[in-house]
């Protein structure tokens, strides 16, 4: 198997669950885990707009709050409650 940028990460966990997978190929593979760069690249995003810096402070609060949320949960029946309880 062969993946890029965060499809390295893909073919990892496909491959974990595959005996047919004989070697996996990464190509620019994440330097951190995959929480640490969804955090990143939506701080960047946020970061790089157009909006005022109190809004920008607390889109990043709140984004990381509910990827927070959804990751503790996300195998929980009730996680959409959770999530809404965050918001």
């Amino acid at each position: 198997m062969i993946g890029h940028s965060e499809g390295g990460e893909g073919i990892a966990i496909a491959a974990a669950k595959s005996s047919d997978v004989k070697f996996i190929v990464s190509l620019a593979g994440l330097a951190t885990n995959g929480f640490a760069s969804l955090i990143k690249q939506n701080e960047d995003l946020v970061n790089n707009s157009a909006m005022k810096p109190t809004d920008k402070k607390r889109s990043n609060s709140i984004n990381k709050l509910m990827f927070e949320t959804a990751f503790k949960y996300a195998d929980s029946a009730n996680v959409r409650e959770k999530l809404e309880e965050t918001f």
